[in-house]
């Protein structure tokens, strides 16, 4: 069958399956104010009224809620304050869910799209349950300068070696690992020979749970050489907007990154509401214990994926099991994993560009954005998109 015939029959069928939102959609305007306020109602079942600054009201989840509180957006609503069937719209198009976002071309495209595909009478329109989204991790949600944060994780448990067995500070890359102990950066992870080996793998034989925990005390309690605050506050406000965003609009949001995987669910809940299952990275392989104390998960000296490239999309159809409308990344890493999103007709890609000195940092990743160029993906300017990068630092 041509390729013209195929995306015809597609159109027929989804127009066919549109037919009962066409009607539904017809007869709105007759429903009773009673109706239209129980409608409302049902909507916003689990999420909260907030009324922004510019006194435009919406439904939202209670995350973007408390963020848009936090940050001075917004006021939460009693629920019986207002005359819900009065509203013209819902949400209202004029309350803004990217307030971090400067007015531009950036974010006039993701709302259109979003737009797009959240719209039933529209061709383009994607049910609620395809509605999926990836983002990659280090450098698109949260920092990853001068060295990755689940790389500094783990080059602690080298350290730990280090105390337990003086006689390796002699040995490669036990050696150049304490040479810079004080200054390691990303560049030194494909300098020091066989480093990145011992790392991903670290902090075998526990528990994962005990991994957990030691992964968000690290996040907790260890300070960014620069920014001297929380590793865990240097999330991009931003992204996390536009996490929220997305989820507002009924997408199921996932990290597929090459950071280590339970690193990233053990905060990945307070940082980006994003649940742990949501979570896919890099990983060791487990091995099932029925210990005295219950059963136990515990972490094996073996990797068993390293969660980057073209490990992306594989992990995607083994955890996912369908291939998103939408991913953003920041490197070559992420590429495939936008390839794959050109599996739909409707999609839209996305690549995080450093080029904030002062407010962050200036690194270009020549070959994601190269892609970028050729694939029609968006390139997002941190320092002409972002009105923030840190919501605790300005």
């Amino acid at each position: 069958m041509s390729k013209f015939n195929v995306l015809t029959m597609k159109k027929i069928v989804l127009l066919l399956a549109m037919i009962p939102l066409f009607t539904s959609f017809l007869t709105m305007n007759n429903f009773s104010d009673a109706q239209a306020e129980l409608e409302y109602d049902q909507i916003c079942i689990e999420k909260v009224w907030i009324e922004s600054t510019k006194n435009k009201i919406a439904c939202v989840t209670p995350f973007t809620a408390e963020k848009l509180v936090e940050r001075g957006w917004g006021i939460i609503l009693d629920e019986n304050s207002f005359d819900k069937s009065t509203m013209n719209e819902f949400p209202s198009s004029d309350f803004d869910s990217l307030p971090s976002w400067n007015d531009g071309n950036s974010k006039e495209k993701i709302i259109e799209f979003v737009d797009l595909v959240t719209d039933s009478s529209s061709l383009s329109f994607v049910f609620p349950e395809d509605r999926i989204a990836t983002f990659d991790n280090d450098g698109t949600l949260w920092i990853e300068q001068p060295l990755y944060i689940p790389f500094a994780f783990h080059l602690e448990y080298l350290y730990e070696q280090l105390e337990n067995d003086p006689s390796l500070a002699s040995q490669s890359p036990y050696s150049e690992i304490l040479e810079k102990k004080d200054s390691m950066s990303n560049e030194d992870l494909d300098e020091i020979l066989g480093l990145v080996e011992i790392l991903l793998p670290a902090y075998p034989g526990i528990t994962q749970a005990e991994y957990l925990q030691k992964s968000k005390d690290f996040l907790d309690n260890t300070k960014h050489v620069r920014y001297n605050v929380a590793l865990k506050e240097l999330t991009f406000l931003p992204m996390v907007e536009l996490v929220s965003y997305l989820q507002e609009n009924n997408f199921k949001v996932y990290i597929v990154s090459a950071g280590f995987q339970g690193l990233m669910r053990s905060i990945s809940g307070e940082a980006y509401n994003i649940d742990p299952e949501n979570v896919i990275g890099t990983h060791p392989e487990f091995v099932y214990d029925l210990t005295e104390n219950g059963p136990v998960v515990i972490r094996q000296p073996i990797l068993g994926s390293f969660n980057d490239g073209a490990e992306k999309p594989s992990n995607i159809q083994k955890f996912i099991g369908k291939i998103p409308i939408f991913a953003c990344g920041n490197s070559g890493g992420d590429i495939e994993m936008l390839e794959l999103i050109q599996f739909h007709e409707n999609h839209f890609g996305c690549m995080v560009n450093h080029d904030d000195e002062l407010r962050e940092y200036h690194y270009t990743n020549t070959e994601a954005l190269e892609e970028a160029e050729q694939n029609d993906w968006l390139v997002i300017s941190m320092k002409n998109d972002f009105k923030t990068i840190f919501a605790t630092l300005e």
